[in-house]
């Protein structure tokens, strides 16, 4: 594991005891364990019947932290008397993502264990159709189990922590696209929000690094990062490489291949994979530091797909197909208690939705 500004990453191999063999020993990179940007810390252990279970420190969200010693950017981190907290116990399993042309890669799963489930009470369970405007769940609460259950292919989204004319809220999201502007994103640090928009030429090319993957069947996904005004590199993919990932030198952002997220574009084929996101840019009135968009890419097989949410006070955890996103969220209203579900029009999407007991 590589532990660094917000997030760990992970590097799936062989160990024959002396030596680790990465599963792509050209490329040796790491995978975010969570696509969120305030997760850190993980740490490992094995359930009672064997199971490879893990939580992690959830950083404060509200405050740039790198501005170091906290209490230059963080005074009100420091009134609370604590900083951060965990994480559900998340169990681990090995996925595998079917790749073009034939063969599969390897990646870890992540889903909230079982025993969580003991906790849940009043039960609320709906086939809803979507008619693309959200519709009002009768649960309520700062500690939610919500599901929502639709094909692949369907736009779902779930408002959190609501207000009742919708200005306060937290929206967890799958959607059909296939591009992030990874400049839209922020992990954690400032210095990563959007730049400028792109000029007309570098915008044409990222739609040609698009159009030279999807012309070859042997792609998977493309990314494409300026390297200088109006000039984009374009690195097309044939294996399953994160589009946000970490090298193993220096557990530094993936400069050296390339594929330094902060300014690039990135994007996949097929028509299995689907964003995850968690839109904070209204999570609270105050708006500020912490307010950013977290998302991932998830791989999805045909049928139905599942996201699952789980809120706790100030924490949020949004689950689909072994990929998970963790955020902080810091509503200021005390009616910011409400869910409701979205659906694209004329799709039919299940909802189970649990409030939830203390653990203690």
């Amino acid at each position: 594991m590589c532990f660094w500004g917000g997030h760990d990453f992970y590097t799936l191999g062989a160990w024959n005891g002396t030596h680790f063999a990465p599963d792509d020993p050209l490329l040796a990179q790491t995978s975010p364990a969570d696509y969120g940007g305030e997760l850190w810390a993980s740490n490992t252990f094995a359930g009672a019947d064997g199971a490879v279970l893990t939580m992690a420190w959830v950083l404060e969200g509200d405050c740039d932290v790198e501005a170091w010693p906290p209490q230059k950017a963080c005074q009100r981190v420091l009134d609370r008397g604590w900083y951060g907290v965990l994480t559900v116990i998340r169990e681990v399993t090995l996925r595998s993502v079917a790749l073009p042309g034939g063969g599969a890669q390897r990646a870890l799963a992540y889903a909230p264990v079982e025993a969580l489930e003991t906790l849940r009470f009043n039960a609320e369970r709906a086939a809803l159709a979507g008619d693309g405007t959200f519709q009002p769940l009768k649960t309520a609460g700062a500690a939610l189990d919500v599901s929502l259950t639709a094909a692949v292919g369907t736009d779902v989204a779930v408002r959190v922590l609501a207000s009742p004319d919708g200005e306060e809220r937290t929206v967890v999201s799958l959607t059909s696209a296939k591009r992030i502007d990874h400049a839209e994103l922020v992990y954690l640090n400032n210095a990563q929000r959007k730049k400028a928009t792109l000029n007309a030429t570098a915008a044409a090319s990222i739609d040609a690094c698009e159009a030279r993957c999807l012309s070859d069947a042997r792609c998977l996904g493309w990314t494409a990062t300026p390297v200088s005004e109006g000039a984009v590199a374009c690195r097309t993919l044939g294996r399953l490489v994160p589009l946000l990932t970490k090298t193993k030198s220096g557990c530094d952002w993936g400069k050296n291949l390339g594929r330094d997220p902060r300014d690039s574009t990135s994007g996949v084929t097929g028509d299995s994979w689907a964003v995850l996101a968690i839109d904070r840019s209204a999570s609270r009135l105050s708006g500020g530091y912490g307010t950013h968009e977290y998302a991932a890419l998830v791989p999805l097989g045909g049928g139905a797909a599942t996201v699952r949410v789980l809120v706790d006070g100030s924490v949020v955890e949004a689950f689909c197909a072994g990929v998970a996103v963790t955020a902080r969220v810091y509503p200021t209203r005390d009616d910011a208690v409400g869910v409701a579900v979205s659906a694209t029009a004329g799709a039919t999407v299940s909802v189970e939705a649990h409030e939830m007991r203390a653990a203690f």
